[in-house]
């Protein structure tokens, strides 16, 4: 069965003539064209072989023709055909297809080991919907925000004087919602809670939360980290939200513009599983911007 095998295997469409040989004493056999008595050598020539394979390569091209009718009646098109399996090993098998293919505009392919990818395709339909349960964050993820400034640590070109507040701060500031090295879930969420200081006259009300991303070990503090990519933005609206209910105040003694002080919450949601990080600005339990992004 060995050698069989071989000679099936060997055996193609074109090229080679010569006999295929099979060990076998067979008691009593003359010595012939197609028996080797001396050496117990049965002889088969390419017609042989070719009658052996024949029946079995007609009903692969019958089911073949059959497959592609029934695709026409959807209204589609058959245009390539993949040969795997035992017998997708054959190159007789592989010629005869490729050239009824080509008859009809259909590309023929045979991978390398097509009885592996049987195996390998089994494996993976096997394994589908087994994802890992928890993941480990591969990348820093946050966004940049103002916080109260450093006297010595933080430069003094980002110093900002923000309306309604009587200390200084530091833009540009980096509120990191998860870091390197975190665990993560299809669950992971986080939520962090800022302030947004809006002009009570201003005709546009909207603005953008820049997301950002670093690989560092550690965390950069400040945008300018030459180790921080910018990965997404949130455009956030507040001009649909209601925020009559917050107190307006002047932004400074000699100032007449009014401001508002408005909480806000910063939402993240990790899909560990869809690889998708989604983040959602909320007052009061409104949305007022969202933005999904793809996370490493």
């Amino acid at each position: 069965m060995d050698q069989w095998e071989r000679v099936k295997r060997s055996f193609g469409d074109t090229g080679d003539e010569r006999n295929s040989e099979l060990q076998l004493i067979i008691r009593d056999a003359p010595d012939s064209q197609y028996y080797d008595e001396e050496e117990g050598m049965v002889k088969l020539t390419k017609a042989d072989v070719r009658q052996v394979f024949e029946p079995a390569v007609a009903e692969v091209i019958a089911l073949v023709v059959q497959q592609n009718e029934t695709i026409k009646t959807v209204g589609k098109k058959l245009d390539r055909l993949v040969l795997v399996g035992g017998f997708g090993e054959s190159a007789y098998l592989y010629s005869r297809l490729k050239k009824w293919c080509q008859t009809r505009g259909i590309q023929a392919y045979c991978p390398e080991y097509p009885q592996a990818a049987i195996v390998r395709g089994a494996a993976l339909r096997g394994l589908i919907g087994i994802a890992p349960r928890t993941k480990r964050c591969r990348r820093h993820y946050g966004c940049a925000i103002a916080f109260p400034f450093r006297e010595g640590v933080d430069p003094p070109s980002d110093a900002i004087k923000l309306p309604l507040s009587t200390i200084k701060h530091c833009k540009n500031r980096m509120l990191w919602m998860i870091k390197k090295g975190d665990v993560i879930s299809e669950d992971t969420t986080g939520s962090h809670k800022i302030t947004y200081t809006q002009e009570v006259k201003a005709t546009d009300k909207t603005w953008t939360m820049r997301l950002y991303s670093s690989e560092a070990d550690d965390a950069p503090q400040r945008t300018s980290s030459q180790s921080i990519d910018q990965v997404g933005t949130v455009t956030v609206d507040m001009g649909a939200i209601k925020t009559s209910t917050y107190k307006e105040k002047r932004g400074g003694m000699f100032s007449r513009d009014k401001f508002q002080k408005i909480p806000m919450e910063i939402e993240v949601n990790f899909g560990a599983k869809s690889g998708v990080l989604g983040v959602r600005a909320l007052c009061d339990g409104q949305v007022a911007g969202a933005a999904e992004l793809t996370f490493d």
